[in-house]
């Protein structure tokens, strides 16, 4: 099958994007970014899609990258589509935030991209990962340590800040989409930091994935199989917590309660959803805690003995268990006491912010 009609073919499966909407394309110049354009563009005509391109400069590599940049916004002119060019200040990012390089350039090119998405009324951002991609973030993964959510991979679809992320690549190869540039005689930039093994996504790519193309010459398609399956099997289990969750749990603006009796009657792997299920919505994050966690609180949980325990879970988390009922809450930090401190023979009032509460001393005749 054509590359074209594949895409849009898993655009119409996944119900990526409908007819007439607009559409923030993001392009680095490189050969994903640049198929993702190209078949877009062919398509756009068919779906009628406004199409605007959205590039990053990440000033990561100087005169590279900024020709990079002058080479998708003449690609983009020559296109008759609209282009946005955003220069961000990674270092100054990684500076003041912590964060690595990556993380601090992946945030700052989405938070762009969802300017640009605002500026436009755009429904979706088109993003160029790919089936190979796909693979080395699952084998990323498992080195790294991670449960079955995390073994659904990249997703296909999302929707953060009322945006959809869509990626109509994921089901693509990357000898696909050479095979292509080089048919249809697309010009595209190669990115030098690509071959850089300080990242680590970098020493999977060059050098982890064809030591495991010897054992198994199909182990990308062998991941991104693993990540589909994992996909279906995670939604189900979520949908399951969720139920669960409404039906035994109780909760406040700021605790969930339960029963042990309703808790010991779920399978082992429903329990352990339901419970980053409660320790999300009391901690209020998205990412509720690793495996070392969640498996501390189902211990406490579930143990006969004693009838009564008090867990702190740090962050202002703390578990309870009152014979059969559990609760976890997120305790409010203590307010600062005002006291009173006695100074002699200082004919003056003073002030002492620095104590952590309004301090001050009232002195007349050396007396506090």
């Amino acid at each position: 099958m054509d590359l074209v009609a594949k895409v849009e073919r898993h655009i119409r499966e996944e119900r990526l994007l409908q007819e007439g909407e607009m559409i923030v394309v993001a392009v680095s110049g490189g050969p994903d970014s640049a198929t993702l354009l190209h078949i877009l563009c062919l398509l756009s005509e068919k779906w009628r899609w406004n199409l605007v391109v959205a590039h990053v400069d990440h000033r990561f590599r100087g005169e590279e990258s900024e020709r990079e940049a002058r080479f998708v916004e003449r690609w983009a002119e020559s296109l008759g589509l609209p282009c946005e060019i955003g220069k961000i200040d990674v270092p100054a990012h990684m500076a003041s935030s912590g964060k690595n390089a990556q993380v601090a350039a992946r945030e700052l090119r989405y938070a762009f991209l969802h300017r640009v998405a605002e500026q436009y009324g755009a429904q979706a951002i088109a993003l160029a990962h790919h089936a190979d991609d796909q693979a080395e973030t699952m084998l990323m993964r498992l080195i790294q340590g991670t449960g079955p959510s995390g073994l659904v991979g990249i997703p296909v679809r999302r929707v953060e800040k009322k945006v959809e992320l869509i990626r109509p690549l994921l089901r693509i190869y990357k000898s696909e989409i050479m095979q292509y540039c080089a048919e249809r005689r697309l010009d595209y930039c190669v990115d030098s930091s690509n071959l850089e093994r300080k990242y680590f996504r970098n020493r999977v790519r060059l050098d982890l994935m064809p030591q495991l193309q010897k054992l198994n010459p199909r182990i990308a398609l062998s991941l991104n199989r693993l990540a589909e399956a994992m996909r279906a099997e995670d939604d189900y289990l979520a949908r399951e917590a969720d139920r669960v969750f409404a039906q035994i749990v109780t909760t406040s603006e700021s605790a969930c309660r339960f029963e042990k009796a309703d808790f010991l009657k779920l399978h082992l792997a429903l329990q352990r959803r339901l419970l980053r299920r409660v320790f999300g919505f009391v901690a209020g994050e998205p990412n509720p805690g690793d495996f070392t966690r969640i498996e501390l609180i189902r211990s406490a949980v579930t143990r006969e003995h004693p009838p009564n325990l008090s867990l702190d879970l740090g962050g202002g988390l703390r578990l309870t268990r009152e014979y059969g009922t559990v609760t976890l809450r997120r305790e409010r930090k203590a307010e600062p006491a005002a006291f009173d401190y006695p100074v002699a023979d200082v004919p003056f009032a003073l002030a002492i912010p620095e104590a952590g509460a309004d301090v001050s001393f009232a002195l007349l005749n050396g007396e506090a």
